[in-house]
């Protein structure tokens, strides 16, 4: 596990609370300075949902082949680009703020996951990706509100991740909204 203790800082040297900011209230990235630990912490938070999300794709993308949905690949497979696209941005933010990403232990869940959908129908199958996806939006809006005191940058990223998954639930929603068995 990663520390994220610093080291005294000598006479006249900015503290982790005295982060220079620019124009538009984002830390500076300065050499030998850390990210506010808990800036860093809300973005592993972050990370880890992107993570999530990339995984329940990958399942999602299974699904669909198992259950001959094109239009529900082709969803799952955007979205699991996306998702990774997501996972990217936060990783490079985390290291701009001199962070080191937590690594990600999901792969348990993602297991629990997987057996709790097995042997479903396809529209229940959409209906509960689409329940976990709002799950993740919601994630993604608290973590952007937590950061807006702290880090304006991280949080217009965060928001804009949050915007990027709303349009990955409305395809899935569109996708839920045509198959036979939610019609009725």
């Amino acid at each position: 596990m990663r520390s994220t203790m610093t080291k005294p800082r000598e006479p006249g040297t900015v503290s982790r609370h005295e982060n220079e900011r620019d124009e538009n209230g984002n830390v500076k990235d300065q050499p030998g300075v850390r990210g506010a630990p808990g800036v860093i912490h809300a973005l592993d938070q972050a990370l880890a949902l992107a993570n999530q999300a990339v995984l329940r794709c990958k399942w999602q993308y299974g699904a669909a082949l198992r259950h001959h949905s094109p239009q529900f690949a082709a969803a799952a497979l955007g979205h699991a680009n996306q998702a990774r696209i997501h996972a990217g941005r936060i990783v490079d933010r985390i290291a701009a703020l001199g962070g080191e990403p937590e690594p990600f232990t999901g792969a348990d869940t993602m297991r629990r996951h997987s057996a709790q959908r097995h042997g479903k129908s396809l529209a229940e199958i959409i209906a509960a990706e689409l329940a976990e996806a709002r799950y993740t939006i919601q994630g993604y809006r608290k973590i952007a509100a937590y950061l807006a005191e702290e880090d304006q940058g991280s949080a217009a990223m965060m928001e804009g991740i949050a915007a990027g998954e709303e349009t990955c639930a409305s395809e899935l929603s569109d996708v839920l909204a045509e198959q036979p068995e939610h019609a009725q």
